[in-house]
Order: C-alpha cells, then structure tokens, then sequence
C-alpha cells in the first residue's frame, strides 16, 4: 500500500458529503440575544457553512473511481459570546464564556466507504476582541447580540480552514 501510494501519480478527486451544523434546541440556551435585535446563530453557521464549501456534491459523479474521496464537514459544536454576572450585596461574580465554533471533518473512500483521514479543530474569539465587546456600549443597553453571526461566520471559516489543511497534508 505504501509504495502504491508513493508511485502512484493520480490524485484523488474530491466530491462533498455530508455539511451539517449540530443542533443546540435541546439546550434550551440563547447565545444571540439583545434588546432589539436577535439571531439565530445555528441558522448562520448553516448558510456560512453550505456556501463555503466549493466542492462538487458526491451525487453528481457518474463515473466513481476507486481513488475519489468524499467529505463530511459538522459543526459539532457552537456557542454565541456573552458576559453577564451574578451580583448580591456584597459581591459580584462574572460570567462570562467566549464564541468558539468546533469543527470536525472526515475524509472517505467513496468506493470503500472507509475513513481515509478524520480531523477536529475548535476555534475561539480572542480574548482581547471579547473583553472590547463585552465592556462597550452595546454590552451594556444590548441594542444588537454581543456576538453576532457574521462574527461566528469567521470562526467557522476559519475552523474549516483549519481542518481542511490538517486533510490536505495527509493526503
């Protein structure tokens, strides 16, 4: 197999599976939340994810060869950015979390349907950009979400950027 792959000088031809964003309604936790404006932050992730992936679709290869590959992108998990706190007398503790979009990705034989290569990657916003949301005007009267969809929409592009690469040098 090893010495097949090294002269072997035909490159495998790629065709896209499965592009799924993994449901949070079980939940029950609104991540894009403000005063007059809300987004559905799993919704974005959908579109972003269906239109950055430029591949043909594993349906429309009439003619499979023994070497083409498919691959199925997920968003396994998602969550929206917020700071909040828990305040008494006394004290006040933060509560705050970062957005982070986790990406997972599998690469496999169509003929075989056997996993080639798998890879993760998990992507959040920095903190610096987090802590400039969180203490800014819009944090405190939340006209708009904190953290928006366009803003998930990077860290989704840059997770499956991520992922796809790790594949790439496997291949």
């Amino acid at each position: 197999m090893l010495f097949s792959r090294i002269f072997n000088k035909e490159k495998p031809r790629v065709y896209v599976g499965a592009l799924l964003v993994a449901s949070k309604e079980d939940l029950g936790c609104s991540d894009g939340w403000g005063l007059f404006k809300s987004e559905n932050l799993e919704e974005g992730l959908r579109k972003s994810l269906n239109s950055a992936i430029d591949l043909p679709s594993v349906e429309s290869n009439k003619t499979p060869k023994e070497t083409d590959l498919v691959l199925d992108l997920v968003v396994v998990n998602h969550q929206g950015g917020e700071f909040n706190g828990f305040h008494s007398l006394e004290f006040f503790i933060p509560i705050f979390w970062r957005p982070k979009v986790e990406v997972s990705a599998r690469l496999y034989n169509l003929a075989t349907g056997k996993t080639v290569y798998s890879a993760v990657s998990l992507k959040k916003t920095p903190w610096g950009q987090f802590f400039s949301r969180a203490f800014s005007v819009n944090a405190v009267f939340r006209f708009k979400p904190l953290f928006g969809a366009k803003d998930m929409e990077i860290l989704l592009c840059l997770a499956a950027i991520d992922v796809l690469e790790k594949l790439t040098k496997k291949l």
